[in-house]
């Protein structure tokens, strides 16, 4: 019975009033920053993989909603090179309090998608231009510049010949900070000169 009552004082020590554990602060030192502990903006850099497969690239400006991605793929199986541009909004967050340390940005978008074939693709020329509306769900980290995502985009090629199409991928980038110099101009202190 004396175990349980210490035990019950103990544990009211160690909560916030509605009763949840709160846990003991840490007086130690602070960690040390890492070149790592920064956000996901600046200009991003990784790999996609599905449909298509190839290089990812993203400009993230700023925390703000809206970024723009691209990327550059092939497929050896059907011999098409592949290039699409999207501009993306951030339209809600699926983060939840059960992970503290990631955010789960949900995001669509409109882009522009080209292939070039070597030879006739389901059954169209070898050029083939479209638009595309991706889908989907980024996960990232609060501390560290890396973004994993999934997508769907489906879309509408409409040369050569109008074609519904969708494409399916995940991918990874890495962000580097990218912060365009101010360019100043010197101001002179020489007088005008005559006329």
């Amino acid at each position: 019975m004396l175990c349980s009552l210490l035990t019950g004082i103990a544990w009211a020590q160690g909560t916030d009033n509605g009763g949840r554990w709160v846990p003991e602060k840490d007086e130690t030192e602070p960690r040390k920053p890492s070149p790592l502990d920064r956000d996901t903006t600046g200009l991003g850099l990784g790999v996609i993989l599905g449909l298509p497969t190839g290089l990812a690239f993203a400009w993230r400006p700023d925390k703000g909603p809206l970024w723009a991605d691209a990327s550059v793929a092939w497929n050896f199986g059907r011999s098409y090179f592949h290039v699409h541009g999207d501009l993306l909004l951030e339209v809600g967050d699926a983060s939840t309090n059960d992970i503290p340390d990631f955010r789960f940005p949900l995001f669509i978008g409109v882009g522009g998608r080209t292939q070039f074939a070597a030879a006739k693709v389901y059954g169209t020329g070898g050029l083939q231009i479209g638009v595309r509306v991706p889908l989907g769900m980024a996960v990232q980290h609060n501390d560290v510049p890396i973004e994993a995502w999934i997508e769907l985009a489906p879309g509408l090629n409409f040369l050569p010949a109008t074609l519904a199409f969708l494409d399916a991928a995940i991918g990874v980038r890495y962000y580097v900070p990218f912060k365009p110099k101010k360019v100043t101009r010197p101001t002179s202190s020489a007088p005008p000169v005559p006329a």
